[in-house]
């Protein structure tokens, strides 16, 4: 611990300010600018040290308002990266199969599913058809439960069937009854979304299906379904 001494002479004073770790140190600040605050208010307190001390202040508030921006601009960089960047690229092992997950999407490709090693992506799906995919959901009476999650290359056919799985929470669902919700795949060529064959399980809070090529996948429920 720090022990910075701070004197004002003509006032007869001495304004001691510890500096413990940073996890302690802004209460004790606060402290130290309302002693200072106190000081400059007392009629015992000359012009000189008056200035003295708003400068002080003047210095103090602004190193913390850049301390806060900078925090705020590490924050904001921080939620971009984790939202645009792939959240995972894996290569998966034609012997082997794999896991490739982003968020709460989890897909798993099985040992023969392809011929040669193949790095699968999972990232945000193309923002040039967010408004396609939003118009046709609402016109087809969906609602979204979860985001939705593009796994890449969108151009791989598997041999055997792949399995995706949406791991959802109860405020996830609002009015949704558990049992209406299903996973859609997204067709980019005919630019329609596609009701797949669902497995519900209640108790883990999981949606299944089988999918035999890579698209982007979203957990959808009809508008109107209520519990």
């Amino acid at each position: 611990m720090k022990r910075l001494k701070t004197a004002f002479p003509a006032a007869g004073l001495a304004l001691l300010i510890l500096v413990p770790a940073w996890g302690a140190r802004s209460s004790v600040e606060d402290a130290g600018d309302k002693r200072l605050r106190e000081l400059y208010d007392s009629p015992t307190t000359s012009e000189a040290n008056k200035q003295k001390i708003a400068k002080h202040l003047a210095d103090r508030e602004s190193k913390r308002k850049e301390a806060v921006k900078v925090i705020s601009q590490r924050r904001n960089q921080e939620a971009s990266r984790r939202s645009h960047a792939p959240a995972a690229q894996v290569r998966i092992f034609p012997a082997r199969g794999g896991l490739v997950r982003r968020r709460r999407a989890l897909l798993l490709v099985p040992p023969g599913a392809i011929a040669a090693d193949l790095i699968v992506s999972a990232s945000e799906p193309d923002p040039a058809q967010d408004a396609a995919r939003q118009a046709k959901m609402t016109a087809a009476g969906l609602s979204p439960v979860l985001a939705p999650v593009a796994f890449g290359p969108d151009d791989t056919v598997f041999n055997a069937p792949a399995t995706i799985t949406f791991s959802y929470h109860p405020r996830h669902l609002g009015d949704v009854r558990e049992a209406d919700l299903r996973i859609y795949s997204w067709d980019a060529a005919a630019g329609n979304w596609r009701a797949l064959d669902s497995k519900v399980d209640a108790d883990r809070r999981t949606v299944s299906a089988l999918i035999v090529n890579l698209s982007t996948y979203q957990l959808l429920a009809p508008s109107g379904a209520a519990k």
